[in-house]
Formats: structure tokens, C-alpha cells, sequence
């Protein structure tokens, strides 16, 4: 859903991205298309449990891909269970690069389930900068599990900016919002 959004997206995470960075990315389609962006960087080191993210970049130059063990849950291609956690507890990441199920009117970050949101904070916590990656869609989509704020990202990227309810909550991090529709 929203692939030409998600792909706008993609395209300004590029220019964050270092060649021979470390990242952690995500499940999601978002994070898996800012992985695809990324194909034409060298030696990157890759922590994930997207299994989309990981196939994206397993012909880009030099680079070495890390994946958990755990249990694959279809159709998305993520990897769950509790060796994700232990993965990326293990590592130290230049970059962590996630997305979100929704946000909520507060600012805090929603998934699905209770795994997505401790595997998303932890790829936070053992990164030196996050890029949370989100369209518009996500503002105010509803899910049950609840970990997170924006105002915790470094870099915010989205589409655009959402309808101006929004402002409240995205006006205070307009020096780390990025909005992918507009290239001046």
C-alpha cells in the first residue's frame, strides 16, 4: 500500500546513508524499500529481521548481512521470537532504521504486536542515530501495542505533512522532520 510514497521516502533515507554504515532495519515494507534504495552502497554491515530488507541488499557491493533465528512469519518475511532480541542486543549500529504500524495523536509509536515494539526500540537503543520512516497513512492508524514517540527519532521521514491536527506534535521536531514530497 502507498508504494510511490514509500518510495519517495526511500530515496531521501539514501542521502543519510554512508557507504560502509552499519544498520539495523525494521520489519515493514518501508524499511524494506529504503533497503532496496540502498543496493548501490558499499560494504554495508546489515542487522535486521526483515527478510525483504535483507534479500534487497544481498547482491549490493561488499556487503554482509546478519539475520536471526526465530520464527518466519508469512507472509510479511519478518522473523520474531526471542533470538531477534538477543541479535540486536549484540550489535552496535550506525544507523537504525524502522517503521511504525501508526501513530497516535500523542506522538507515540504503535505496532501490532508486543515483539515489534521491543525489537524497534532496541534497534533504537543500540543505534547511534534512528530514522523512523512513516507515510501519512500511519498518522492516526490505530494498533494495540505502544512503545515510543516521535520526538525519539533522530530523523523523521515522511511523504508529507499530515492534515494540521498534526502540527502540535510535529512542529517541535521540524528540525529532524524530513518531508520526501518536497525537493528544495
Amino acid at each position: 500500500m502507498n508504494v510511490a510514497a514509500k518510495r519517495q521516502i526511500a530515496e531521501r533515507v539514501v542521502d543519510l546513508i554512508p557507504d560502509h554504515a552499519t544498520l539495523f532495519f525494521s520489519i515493514g515494507t518501508t524499511p524494506a524499500l529504503v533497503a532496496a534504495a540502498l543496493a548501490e552502497h558499499e560494504g554495508l554491515t546489515v542487522i535486521t529481521n526483515n527478510l525483504n530488507a535483507a534479500l534487497a541488499l544481498s547482491d549490493a557491493p561488499g556487503a554482509r548481512i546478519i539475520l536471526p533465528g526465530g520464527t518466519l512469519r508469512l507472509p510479511d518475511r519478518d522473523i520474531l521470537g526471542p533470538q531477534v532480541l538477543d541479535l540486536f542486543r549484540g550489535y552496535r549500529a550506525d544507523f537504525a532504521i524502522y517503521g511504525v504500524g501508526g501513530v497516535d495523536t500523542d506522538g507515540s509509536l504503535l505496532d501490532f504486536n508486543e515483539d515489534e515494539v521491543q525489537n524497534r526500540q532496541c534497534q533504537r537503543a543500540n543505534a547511534r542515530a534512528s530514522i523512523l520512516v512513516a507515510d501519512t497513512t500511519k498518522f492516526g492508524r490505530r494498533a494495540a501495542a505502544v512503545g515510543g514517540n516521535l520526538s525519539n527519532a533522530d530523523h523523521i521521514v515522511i511523504d508529507q505533512r499530515p492534515a494540521p491536527p498534526w502540527n502540535k506534535v510535529l512542529d517541535p521536531l521540524s528540525d529532524r522532520l524530513i518531508l520526501a514530497g518536497d525537493t528544495s
